[in-house]
């Protein structure tokens, strides 16, 4: 069976849904207008231009559906795994809703969650910037992100 394999642009910026594009006539309104978009520039600057977002989104897609297996580096220091996987170029482990995880937790900075090695719980912090395969059994799909693959691993 053939694996469907989806691809996201990085490089394209997305348009805040709070940007005004009237200009204000009155000062005051001006002045107010200013106040606002100063208020909202710290939201459209944080989540709305962030090159995770789409990997978040289907993050969450796949986890609706079932397991998902993230495969990743291990090497960089905000990696977080047990001695025995760190320092390897891929590392695969699977996350579920279904394993119900106290702390498992996922949003723009990654993914994490306390995982059981041989019987024993370890706090696992995978960023995004690690993970470059992200594969979801149910819906046979596979993402591949291609700017994450360690160099080593390319031939």
């Amino acid at each position: 069976m053939s694996e469907k394999i989806i691809k996201f642009d990085f490089s394209r910026r997305k348009e805040s849904p709070f940007e005004d594009s009237q200009e204000q006539d009155d000062s005051q309104e001006q002045d107010d207008s200013q106040e606002q978009d100063d208020s909202q520039e710290n939201v459209v600057l944080g989540p709305w231009n962030s090159p995770h977002l789409p990997l978040l989104n289907l993050f969450k897609n796949y986890l609706e559906h079932g397991i998902v297996t993230l495969s990743f580096d291990s090497r960089p220091e905000n990696v977080r795994v047990p001695n025995a996987l760190k320092g390897k170029a891929q590392v695969a482990l699977n996350f579920s809703l279904r394993f119900a995880i106290d702390d498992f937790d996922y949003d723009l900075k990654g993914v994490r969650a306390s995982l059981s090695f041989s019987g024993r719980n370890f706090f696992c912090n995978l960023p995004w910037e690690a993970i470059y395969i992200m594969r979801s059994k149910k819906l046979n799909e596979v993402e591949i992100i291609e700017k994450h693959i360690p160099f080593d691993m390319i031939r």
